[in-house]
């Protein structure tokens, strides 16, 4: 076989209108906040915010490499090469970053993901089932996928998994056709997955090899089809390669800092069928469950694991069909890697229903600390995979049901409307205005926060650069060498910036501040209202109101300091360099 069917244009860009139209509505009103709003997350959606706008600033103003910047830890920089830097989605939206800004950046490619995770599901469904109304359905639940929903609220990198349809399509179209292009197309968008997140290009392996391996089994023409995989390997590693090596470069040099520590973030296999309260039709049913069982240790993006009650019963349908020898392989194979990947995201050991079982080892306990499991580190994000091959699942479960066109495409609109996520909660990023003139003060030098940005919990404080432009002292990146860290904390210890030295009395004195003049420092930042007693109050309101834990985490009372703590650093600032130069209810501002 020479060539390969292919569904009509016109069919294509409807799909591609029913996507459109399901991005825009299962985050509304993002669309027409696209420049002014974020997604109501936390820390990870700051980095990844800041991060959009180094690249801008590495590249469109400074023209070096955004691997490296001079703007955290001043004055010494930070390596940036194990970073979470999803390359392709910097580069993709460049020209939306460089006309409207970082904002308007990370929400394009939260649409742009939406659009394209349905519209490749729904390619590789069809290639598979010959269905459209199908097709369009399975298209629809790995777009609204409820885990990539709430993974948009922070993790661009997990968020941009819309290649990993696209690859898989050109994978099985390759070894079923033999056609060379296809070969090499897989290798291409296999590459982009990996720039999208390395973490997707392991997951993208893990997934693929099974399936490789099954259809190149069946495949009529499996000689050129090897060829055609071979010429996509070598264009997927000349695509990957100027990417790569500055990480391997650093990892033979014996670099050992980007080795994060495992953490503990499964799913709760309970909820795989219990709708999230984010549901906008189903979720107020089962909110007080997500709240009595969801568990402290939950309160992060990627918990929620809801299946979708048509898809389950697309599975069941599949599974009830494995009976008749009719494409019973092709079954098994996409039902072992949705089982297998769903079993992985459950963890090392079981939690069901809130309740945790140690004693019942799972498989990603035996496998976490081996390799490119150890990279991977976090269950839950096995479910990525798992939601791909579930989409497949949907499409040939609705193809088989004993319904009509009219029939199948209902269920494909109520897939949309269980998925459903509306309104989106969206939160205003405001900067404060005294930043922009920060930025044209020329004796402002590098500037230091207090408290310093020294992990993810104030990593909001870093979006401050992206007005006033200056370096910072502090910083935070997904790996940073621990020596930089503990440089910071060393000259800022008598402060008691850090949880474990709140005993110490805050001591600013004369020592302290020619040692941050030494370090370029000209300007110091105190934000009197970010207190302890300040963020329990908010929160405890915001709890009584009915918001969730997880969208409250910007007001977690550990992230402050006391608020006699900043009071008594405030006093002594005043005592050593006179009164601030600007004053509000939101920062007080001292030159050094």
């Amino acid at each position: 076989m020479t060539g390969a069917p292919r569904p009509p244009r016109g069919a294509v860009w409807r799909a591609v209108a029913v996507f459109a139209a399901a991005a825009v509505a299962t985050t509304w009103p993002l669309a027409p906040r696209l420049s002014t709003h974020l997604p109501a997350g936390a820390n990870d959606l700051f980095q990844n915010v800041w991060t959009l706008w180094w690249w801008k600033k590495a590249l469109l103003d400074l023209g070096t490499t955004p691997f490296w910047t001079p703007y955290l830890y001043a004055p010494d920089g930070l390596d940036l090469t194990f970073h979470t830097h999803s390359p392709l989605t910097m580069l993709m939206t460049l020209p939306v970053n460089a006309l409207l800004g970082p904002v308007a950046a990370y929400n394009a490619a939260v649409l742009l993901a939406v659009i394209l995770c349905g519209l490749g599901a729904y390619l590789l469904a069809r290639e598979l089932v010959r269905n459209e109304a199908a097709a369009v359905a399975a298209g629809l639940v790995f777009a609204l996928f409820p885990q990539h929903q709430e993974q948009l609220m922070e993790h661009l990198n997990l968020l941009s998994c819309q290649w990993m349809p696209f690859a898989l399509l050109f994978l099985v179209r390759g070894l079923k056709y033999g056609r060379r292009a296809d070969g090499v197309l897989a290798g291409v968008f296999y590459a982009l997955n990996a720039l999208a997140s390395y973490h997707l290009g392991l997951l993208l392996t893990f997934m693929g090899l099974p399936i490789a391996l099954w259809y190149l089994r069946e495949s009529p023409c499996r000689r050129r089809a090897l060829a055609g995989l071979g010429a996509g390997a070598a264009a997927g590693a000349a695509l990957l390669a100027p990417f790569v090596w500055p990480m391997a470069k650093a990892m033979l040099g014996g670099e050992a800092f980007f080795v994060k520590p495992l953490e503990y973030r499964p799913v709760d296999p309970a909820f795989f069928a219990i709708p999230p309260p984010t549901s906008t039709f189903l979720g107020g049913l089962f909110e007080d469950v997500y709240r009595a069982r969801r568990g402290n240790e939950f309160q992060y993006a990627g918990f929620v694991c809801f299946l979708g009650w048509v898809p389950l019963l697309a599975v069941v349908r599949v599974a009830a069909g494995l009976g008749s020898r009719a494409g019973r392989g092709e079954k098994l194979l996409w039902l072992g890697v949705f089982l297998g990947f769903c079993l992985f995201a459950c963890g090392k050991c079981l939690t069901f229903f809130g309740t945790t079982y140690p004693g019942v080892s799972l498989p990603q306990g035996w496998t976490q600390e081996l390799g490119p499991f150890r990279v991977l580190r976090i269950a839950n994000r096995y479910l990525i995979p798992a939601s791909l091959a579930l989409a497949v699942l949907t499409a040939q479960g609705l193809a088989r049901l004993p319904l009509g066109a009219p029939g199948r495409w209902a269920l494909a609109g109520l897939i949309a409307l269980e998925f459903l996520w509306a309104p989106f909660p969206t939160a205003e990023l405001g900067l404060h205005p005294y930043m922009r003139e920060l930025a044209r003060d020329p004796d402002a030098g590098a500037v230091l926060a207090l408290p310093p940005c020294l992990d993810a919990a104030r990593v909001d404080h870093m979006l401050d650069q992206m007005e006033h432009e200056r370096p910072i002292v502090g910083g935070y990146s997904a790996c940073t060498p621990p020596a930089l860290k503990e440089d910071v904390r060393k000259l800022l210890r008598g402060l008691g910036v850090a949880p474990e030295d709140l005993a110490i009395p805050p001591v600013i004195d004369r020592a302290l501040v020619d040692a941050l003049k030494r370090r370029g420092v000209g300007t110091i930042i105190l934000r009197p209202g970010e207190t302890r007693e300040a963020f329990r109050a908010a929160r405890e309101e915001a709890l009584a109101r009915g918001e969730l834990p997880f969208f409250l985490r910007l007001l977690r009372p550990a992230r402050a300091l006391p608020e006699r703590r900043l009071e008594v650093m405030a006093a002594q600032l005043t005592r050593l360099l006179g009164p601030p130069i600007h004053e509000d209810e939101e920062l007080a501002v001292w030159r050094l």
